[in-house]
């Protein structure tokens, strides 16, 4: 636990001391961001807060990794060569994503280019041997074919990539989000311990903190503001896929489903990913392109159920965090199907109580 704290330290400091030069520098080279109709800010805003998020990852872990390699070779050599393939499949992943963001962040890219890279990624965490290879029973469904498991991996990849970036719509949302469910992979780690998974998951919990203080809170110089981007939020996404896998990956030594953790974790991506698919079938019964941008995500609907964008990102937390109390619950007595079911009931009554807001604002305008 004290690696944990040393590199969760490290990473919180970096990152601190990063985030004013990308704004400083984003603001000489006229690296902006510009209000548009379907946009929530009002200001030129940086979409380069996330470019310090897989730089400082990497440093922090490769030194850390060898200092400890270095003061207890025979507690921890072993350990990281045993790990190494897992995690430089992983790594070449997020190499790929972080890329791709920054990319887009500067020059734009499509989303058949995007989606493309997503696959890949995919390929690297099922190549890692994180593929899923069970659903514990999820609707009758317990072991899956190898066969079966790289195209569902490459999709559960990229659906979980994509929630992730298109939940960043308002300040603080994607990365308090993200800082739940890290929390969460860290707790699963010290459970079960595994040195580069908890060194991993402490260090993107350094990161992103102090980015979702500067996100939400800090002052900007001039009136610009400071956005993760897709930089930052496709490389978070693919961490937060990447630990949602290895907790649902069945290796012969632990299950686990059958501990809950595995209904847990999702429990932490309630909000994006059943968001997704809510806009989705909003989009596809309106006719419109089903990857064409739009204000129709949950955070878009509570602005104009008349919260403010703190407001907003305050209760969308708090339901998440809503969920994986209850999942933590109920997975002492129930089986994953009832308790996925039960998460779909408060959804839709979540959604039934803010209609009605809605609705009562639209009457009384």
């Amino acid at each position: 636990m004290i690696y944990a704290l040393i590199i969760f330290i490290l990473s919180f400091l970096l990152t601190v001391l990063s985030l004013p030069q990308i704004l400083l520098v984003s603001y000489q080279k006229k690296l902006f961001d510009q209000p548009e109709a379907r946009k929530v800010h009002r200001t030129p805003s940086s979409r380069l807060g996330g470019s310090c998020f897989v730089p400082v990852l990497f440093f922090s872990i490769s030194l850390l990794g060898a200092v400890i390699i270095k003061l207890e070779p025979d507690a921890y050599l072993q350990t990281y060569t045993e790990s190494l393939s897992c995690i430089t499949f992983f790594a070449s992943g997020l190499i790929l994503m972080y890329i791709m963001g920054l990319m887009d962040d500067l020059i734009g890219l499509g989303y058949k280019r995007k989606f493309l890279v997503q696959i890949l990624g995919g390929l690297m965490l099922w190549l890692a041997g994180v593929g899923i290879n069970s659903l514990g029973g999820l609707f009758g469904v317990t072991d899956i074919p190898y066969t079966v498991s790289l195209p569902l991996t490459l999709l559960f990849v990229v659906y979980i990539t994509n929630a992730i970036n298109l939940i960043d719509g308002i300040d603080g949302l994607a990365s308090g989000l993200g800082v739940l469910a890290l929390a969460l992979f860290v707790i699963f780690s010290v459970q079960h311990f595994h040195l580069l998974n908890l060194l991993l998951f402490s260090s993107m919990l350094g990161i992103l903190l102090p980015f979702w203080y500067y996100n939400v809170y800090r002052r900007r110089r001039r009136n610009f503001k400071l956005f993760m981007g897709d930089g930052g939020s496709l490389s978070l996404g693919y961490v937060l896929a990447y630990g949602l896998l290895i907790f649902m990956h069945k290796s012969p030594d632990y299950d686990p489903w059958s501990s809950g953790q595995s209904m847990v974790g999702l429990a932490a991506f309630v909000v994006p990913c059943f968001d997704i698919v809510r806009v989705m079938l909003v989009r596809a019964r309106s006719g419109k392109g089903l990857f064409l941008p739009d204000r129709n995500h949950i955070h878009h609907k509570m602005l104009r159920a008349g919260f403010s964008s703190l407001q907003t990102m305050y209760l969308l937390v708090l339901l998440s965090l809503s969920f994986i109390l209850l999942n933590a619950g109920l997975v002492l007595y129930w089986q994953p199907t009832w308790i996925f079911l039960t998460d779909m009931a408060v959804w839709c009554l979540f959604h039934l109580l803010l209609n009605r807001r809605l609705n009562t604002r639209k009457t009384k305008l």
